[in-house]
This record gives C-alpha cells, sequence and structure tokens, in this order.
C-alpha cells in the first residue's frame, strides 16, 4: 500500500476507535493515543481549557503515571502547556516535538502534544499534516 494509503487507513482506523466512547477522558485518551501511533511519537499528552482559556487538565499516553506526575509538578510547566494551547495554529515539526489544536467548528477543545519520535529522528511534515486531519 502507498504510504498516502496507509495514513488514510490509519487515519480512518483511529478515528473509529474514539468515536464509540462517550466518555469524554476516554475519547481524549484514544485520541492522544492514536495520534502517538499514527505519527510514532513516543510521547504524547492532550491539555484541555476551562471556561477562562486557562489550564483545566492533562491526558498523556507513553508517561507512567509518577512522569505524569512529575510534569504536572515542573515549575513553569503548565503555564508552557498552556501557552502552547493559545496558538491557534499548529506549531509544526521542532525537532522531535509537534503541537497542534484539536477543534470541532471553530471551537478549540484542546491540544495535542506530541515529542520523542520512535528512532530517534525528527517528525516530518507529513507527520504534522496527519497530527492536523487526526485533531480536527
Amino acid at each position: 500500500m502507498r504510504p498516502c494509503g496507509r495514513r488514510l487507513t490509519g487515519l480512518s482506523q483511529a478515528s473509529m476507535r474514539i468515536t464509540g466512547d462517550p466518555d469524554l477522558d476516554t475519547v481524549l485518551q484514544g485520541v492522544v493515543d492514536g495520534a502517538r501511533s499514527l505519527t510514532g511519537a513516543g510521547l504524547g499528552g492532550i491539555t484541555t481549557p476551562d471556561r477562562s482559556g486557562g489550564f483545566e487538565g492533562f491526558i498523556t499516553s507513553g508517561l507512567s503515571a509518577e512522569e505524569h506526575r512529575l510534569v504536572l509538578e515542573l515549575p513553569g510547566g503548565m503555564e508552557f502547556f498552556t501557552y502552547l494551547g493559545q496558538l491557534a495554529l499548529p506549531l509544526g515539526p521542532v525537532c522531535s516535538f509537534l503541537q497542534t489544536p484539536i477543534r470541532l467548528r471553530s471551537q478549540q477543545l484542546g491540544t495535542i502534544y506530541l515529542s520523542e519520535k520512535t528512532g530517534g529522528g525528527e517528525f516530518s511534515h507529513e507527520d504534522e499534516e496527519t497530527l492536523a486531519l487526526f485533531a480536527a
């Protein structure tokens, strides 16, 4: 199968896995797990905003419970994610880091972050496009 066909098949399969569950946290966990799988990311996270645009929740994939706790406790860590979550457009591939907003129509529901590309490489523009399509 050609790379474009594999990407579309992967997007379709990941989307189907997450649309059947009514629990938001379960859906968001499926989104971040699916995004990691589609792009070959070692780590992923989703932040969700509260009504004032601040930080409400942080769901991770590829981190242990202890690592998740440590990220939350980093000095300035959540402020960094809140800042990135306010960006209207994807940040694009920066070394081994990707970020893009999760949108439903014009409403931003959260922001997804991926890092540590498997094999130690950098994310490609194809990875960025795949993440943006999936987040939409």
